[in-house]
């Protein structure tokens, strides 16, 4: 998360943000507190503009996977790590931690790390995609989403994006909120936070649009910052989408990310240059 007196920007994994921070932080005075944290309760917002990132999500899910394949990401380690009975916090809960656990027990973590070994191979990509995306290895993925009351109607991609940018957490839980796709859109329409958004596909123009209207005036320096620098964090892949994807895979991120398709205005096409 990164802080100034007129801008908060909070960051979604694999949506640029890591390059949107260090853009800011040349740009204006500011810092930075976490990295994929919640917006707390208990801080000032009166005078920000609340701003978040997002990506195309056939795109986003190949750029989750090579960086894992690389060895990055939570979402990695909490597929590949060894069990631990500890990890799940018996002491403090032993119900929820125990039921955990068990089912941590049971994650076919050899598996998991099999479908990471290779970041050039559309065949893993698909494979993975396809079991991260099963209503039976929901738990697997860990942070919340195996118990969400989402974890049946949206991918993990709508899952992470509503528990970032809501104002609310609670309700992701609660299967009387959320029980169908209209409750979702309406659930975000009354707690989405964010007053911009900068897409990935157009990173630097967001950006610049999103400090104007938070009231910064840039100068021909900040607009050669923004124009010259380099990603950083980049996932090492093929980049053509429709190397990775078949008809069946686009077809499962087309169902599960339905929301955020919709919202955005985003198409597989898009992704894939033009002949």
């Amino acid at each position: 998360m990164i802080i100034a007196d007129k801008l908060i920007f909070l960051e979604l994994q694999k949506t640029g943000g890591t390059h949107i921070a260090e853009l800011l932080k040349k740009i204006i005075p500011c810092q930075e507190i976490g990295k994929h944290n919640r917006l707390p309760k208990d801080l000032p917002v009166a005078g920000k503009l609340v701003t978040g990132s997002v990506r195309n999500p056939w795109d986003w899910y190949v750029s989750l996977w090579t960086y894992g394949c690389g060895g990055g990401g939570g979402l990695y380690r909490n597929l590949t790590q060894p069990w631990c009975l500890l990890r799940h916090g018996l002491p403090g809960n032993p119900v929820m931690g125990f039921t955990r656990s068990l089912r941590d027990l049971y994650r076919p973590r050899r598996h998991w790390r099999r479908l990471y070994a290779d970041g050039r191979e559309a065949t893993l990509f698909r494979e993975w995609l396809k079991l991260l995306l099963d209503y039976a290895r929901r738990h697997d993925l860990r942070e919340g989403y195996g118990e969400s009351a989402i974890c049946g109607l949206a991918g993990f991609m709508t899952y992470r994006y509503l528990y970032l940018f809501s104002r609310e957490a609670a309700p992701l839980y609660s299967p009387v909120a959320l029980n169908s796709r209209e409750a979702l859109r309406a659930f975000d329409a009354e707690n989405n936070i964010l007053h911009a958004v900068i897409r990935n596909e157009r990173l630097q123009d967001d950006l610049v649009a999103a400090l104007q209207q938070a009231g910064y005036q840039l100068d021909e320096n900040d607009h050669r910052i923004l124009a010259t620098s380099q990603r950083t964090n980049p996932s090492r892949r093929i980049r053509q989408l429709d190397y990775y994807y078949d008809s069946d895979t686009i077809a499962l991120v087309a169902a599960k990310e339905a929301f955020l398709i919709e919202k955005y205005g985003y198409r597989f096409s898009d992704c894939v240059p033009q002949s």
